[in-house]
């Protein structure tokens, strides 16, 4: 995710990103600190990399309420932005930004410098202090550097590879390097010549209200929501860019396409990855051809993604499963990305608009874990978890924002991304609305029958039917499906066709694959027996050994990992 990087270390680097042909290098000249920047050549008018005789002043990434704020302070410049709001509202002005963006301001009076992620954490930033020196950094590979150059030695996490192996993501704060850490959604570092602090400057709150129907929640949202995918488009729109939108099965990013549809008249160019013939190709082309737009279709059969484990750790650092976005990155790498702005998602709606919980008993039980193998799962502690006073929060936290989003970490390779349900007012709407209301998708439902009634003529991948289709109806669906083999095959062309991403069928079927796994697992092992403890060793070799594919992919992005953070660079 190319961005920027700040220390007070001497030793010059060279910022080094995945994909170079699409950033341009800037820095700026400063006695005491080295400030550089390598970023997306796309919203540069949202970007600045400036310094004065009061400030230095860098934002990343894109705000979607830039021309208001312009408007109220008066400026015509991302800098002069930055800097009125700091001297009229002080260090946490950026509670105001919209968007997904990153920040950084230096207060030469102060000597103290504050360095921000947005709201949701998406636009990352990474820290390390280590006597006297710090690093901050929009990707890890420049504080890995740049420890190298200054001859700083770095610690395995060894309960970074625990979270990978459990959840599949990073819990916490925490990255393979112990002394590496990246900062949580809406929260900023504070440097000073004493150290580096982490404080808040927003957080998210269920505060749930009682005392509106259903009827007037589904106004509330629908505004919202209407208001957040306008402000995505026009981002578009000011740069002159194509518009570009993920379309799957799913109601998410239908709502998104279909909403933007329903603004304006607009032509979009949809993507879809997933094994061929599945619903999310079949629906995502009925709803594609009702609105006239161009689709383009990845089928993940060649399995190819999944050969692709280093690249993937290069740039979500080993944070993240590196088979969770399937066939994302190959079909971000074909496009011609400088001539499309934002990449349009559904990102988070079913929790965010829905729940996590299906039922109060789960919500009781504090389930669903978030994990995706709970094999080991009492290896973890709980202390990042008991700092939430509600679950839900720790689960939109973890799951959603830490999990679900580290996929932006490599689209923001190619361009930028948004989704209208991580809007900030949106996701605080939801959270006041009664989660009885909100499980089992139960006013999503209800959201689109009243709003986009013709939306609800499409079926829904989750269930293979429709929104509209009885409780007895889905019953007998899922008895149909769960029957004898001779039966599925009279519905589907084959057991396969039940899953978008079918890893366990394909490592069954294609015997290659599994060849490959075991030469990588063997080549990157030996790291891991040098320095890891007897007990992460034997949980690797044991999730390797006996794990289902996801288990086996787990096993395989920590090894990959260890190779990334420690391998001599």
């Amino acid at each position: 995710m190319p961005r920027f990087f700040i220390s007070n270390s001497k030793n010059r680097i060279e910022l080094k990103n995945v994909v170079e042909k699409n950033c341009i290098k800037t820095e700026l000249s400063n006695r005491k600190f080295q400030i550089q920047r390598n970023t997306l050549q796309k919203f540069s008018d949202d970007k600045c990399l400036v310094e004065d005789d009061q400030f230095i002043v860098i934002v990343e990434g894109y705000l979607l309420n830039k021309s208001s704020l312009f408007e109220q302070y008066a400026v015509d410049h991302i800098a002069s932005l930055v800097i009125a709001m700091y001297q009229r509202l002080g260090e946490k002005f950026i509670v105001a930004f919209r968007g997904s963006f990153s920040a950084a301001l230096y207060d030469k009076a102060l000597d103290e410098w504050f360095v921000y992620t947005n709201h949701i954490g998406d636009n990352a930033v990474f820290y390390a202090f280590m006597e006297g020196k710090f690093y901050v950094a929009s990707q890890v590979n420049y504080i890995l550097d740049a420890c190298k150059a200054d001859g700083k030695e770095l610690h395995l996490c060894e309960e970074a590879a625990y979270q990978m192996l459990t959840f599949g993501f990073m819990e916490s704060d925490v990255t393979y390097a112990q002394e590496i850490k990246r900062l949580r959604g809406g929260t900023y570092l504070c440097i000073k010549k004493e150290g580096v602090g982490v404080k808040n400057y927003h957080t998210f709150r269920v505060k749930e209200e009682s005392g509106l129907s259903q009827e007037e929640w589904i106004d509330r949202i629908d505004r919202l929501f209407r208001n957040a995918v306008a402000m995505e488009y026009a981002k578009d729109v000011e740069y002159g860019y194509r518009f570009l939108a993920d379309l799957s099965g799913g109601l998410d990013s239908r709502m998104n396409v279909w909403t933007a549809h329903e603004l304006e008249k607009r032509k979009l160019l949809c993507l879809t990855y997933c094994k061929a013939d599945y619903l999310d190709e079949e629906i995502a082309k009925e709803i594609s051809r009702y609105w006239g737009d161009e689709l383009l279709v990845k089928p993940l059969d060649d399995c190819r993604f999944l050969y692709d484990i280093d690249e993937i750790i290069s740039m979500n650092y080993g944070l993240s499963l590196y088979a969770g976005i399937t066939g994302g990155n190959r079909l971000l790498k074909s496009l011609a990305v400088q001539e499309y702005g934002l990449e349009h998602t559904g990102q988070c709606g079913d929790v965010i608009i829905g729940s996590f919980f299906s039922s109060e008993t789960d919500r009781e039980r504090r389930v669903p874990s978030g994990m995706y193998s709970e094999r080991y799962r009492d290896i973890l502690s709980s202390a990042y978890r008991d700092r939430f006073c509600e679950y839900e929060l720790y689960l939109l936290y973890v799951r959603a924002f830490q999990g679900a989003n580290c996929t932006h970490l490599i689209r923001q390779n190619y361009t930028e991304v948004s989704s209208p349900f991580l809007d900030v007012d949106f996701i605080e709407l939801c959270l006041r609305i009664p989660v009885k209301m909100r499980m089992n998708h139960n006013l999503y439902k209800q959201w689109i029958l009243r709003k986009y009634p013709q939306a609800a003529q499409f079926r829904w991948e989750s269930i293979n039917g429709y929104i509209t289709d009885s409780d007895m109806k889905r019953f007998c669906r899922k008895i149909v499906e769960r029957g004898p083999k001779k039966l599925k095959q009279m519905i589907r062309k084959e057991q396969s066709n039940f899953s978008m991403n079918p890893l366990d069928y394909w490592l069954a079927k294609k015997p290659e694959i599994c060849v490959y796994f075991d030469q990588y697992y063997q080549e990157k092992v030996k790291r891991l027996d040098r320095m890891a403890s007897s007990k992460l060793q034997e949980i690797v070799h044991d999730m390797y050994a006996t794990g289902n594919a996801i288990e086996k992919m787990m096993a395989l992005t920590v090894l990959g990992s260890l190779e990334y953070y420690f391998g001599g660079r």
